[in-house]
């Protein structure tokens, strides 16, 4: 005998949402059917979602972001300019209440622009156009920099990011995935999420997308330095359009019913 899996039956969510706009809930399953008195595996997507509001006047949060690039050699030519074209792109589609600093890294970490309102975006652009590819990759420590120039002016009211950039391997500092993960822990714990950007076929893709998901972030792929600004366009319009923060959902099983496991995301099973 089949029956039809009810969601709604399954499980109860109780969210609790620190909301800038209005959300819809949503859930899938990955069986439309389970058998009865059978013990099967099936996987839960809890969606949530922005409600679009035609002609909104609400104003949105102000957000507090870092973007770390990685300038080493292999960075030079096409992948640089595009990167600098990119930042140049985020620079611009910012406010005079959000906040912006930029950090680059080689063998070294320097940074360009120290954490500071985006008033006077001329003269932030200028300083984007001196920047020059050369060195190795100290990934670990422009990332550390990034958070520090973030925590700067960190506060519940902003939206905190860290946007990472970068075509290789770390290869200056701790390197491993671990430790480069932790950096993730450490930022998903302060209400940073880090958004990382693979450039080329050879950077550590498991490093650069586990730095990402250990903070809720999101990692992209750029295959040719084209694709950078196609995908910081993308996650600039997510940034600018947040609908909720600090999202605790809370699933309640129903008799039979056991949970295994959280996929990508952060949470305890009692």
């Amino acid at each position: 005998m089949k029956i039809k899996l009810c969601l709604a039956i399954l499980f109860y969510l109780f969210l609790n949402i620190t909301c800038i706009g209005d959300v819809n809930l949503s859930t899938e399953s990955s069986n439309p059917v389970i058998l009865k008195d059978r013990v099967q595996k099936v996987y839960v997507k809890v969606n949530l979602e922005g409600v679009f509001i035609e002609n909104n006047k609400k104003s949105r949060s102000p957000i507090n972001l870092s973007v770390v690039l990685d300038k080493s050699g292999s960075m030079s030519g096409e992948k640089i300019v595009h990167a600098k074209n990119a930042a140049r792109m985020i620079v611009q589609s910012l406010g005079k209440d959000d906040i912006f600093s930029l950090v680059l890294y080689d063998n070294s970490v320097s940074v360009l622009i120290p954490a500071t309102k985006v008033s006077d975006k001329a003269q932030l652009t200028k300083q984007i156009d001196l920047i020059k590819a050369d060195g190795g990759t100290a990934l670990f420590a422009g990332v550390s920099m990034g958070l520090l120039e973030t925590e700067k002016f960190l506060d519940s009211k902003y939206v905190n990011r860290i946007i990472v950039l970068s075509d290789g391997m770390a290869n200056v500092g701790p390197s491993s995935t671990a430790e480069i993960s932790e950096l993730g822990v450490a930022a998903s714990k302060q209400g940073i999420s880090i958004t990382t950007i693979g450039i080329g076929e050879g950077y550590n893709e498991d490093l650069m997308s586990n730095l990402a998901y250990k903070s809720d972030g999101s990692h992209g792929f750029a295959e040719s330095p084209e694709q950078i600004a196609k995908l910081l366009q993308s996650e600039m319009g997510q940034i600018l359009n947040v609908a909720g923060k600090d999202i605790i959902i809370k699933i309640i099983c129903e008799n039979g019913v056991r949970p295994v496991k959280i996929i990508d995301y952060e949470g305890s099973i009692n």
